[in-house]
């Protein structure tokens, strides 16, 4: 967690100042945030935000697969087609 970028939730404020060790308060607002407790979301967030990128990641490969199926489902049906047209003209049994 990057202290620096940090925003205040209250205000909006981008000015925050360590009170002590574990407290930022903000410099417009003065609302204090526990850094225990932003670390602890933060790593919250970034253990969800890998589980979000990894069912992407599935899901793309899903959809790859899905793109593919239909590419050979279409060929089928072209090949198919073909074979009747041919068959037409040479009068196939």
């Amino acid at each position: 967690m990057d202290i620096d970028s940090m925003k205040c939730r209250n205000c909006g404020g981008t000015s925050l100042s360590p009170k002590n060790s574990d407290i930022m308060v903000c410099d417009y607002c003065g609302a204090e945030y526990d850094l225990a407790q932003l670390r602890a979301k933060a790593a919250a967030l970034e253990k969800e935000q890998k589980a979000i990128d990894a069912l992407a990641g599935d899901l793309s490969r899903l959809r790859q697969l899905a793109d593919q199926k239909e590419a050979e489902r279409q060929k089928a049906i072209d090949e198919e087609k073909r074979k009747k047209k041919s068959c037409a003209r040479s009068s196939c049994a």
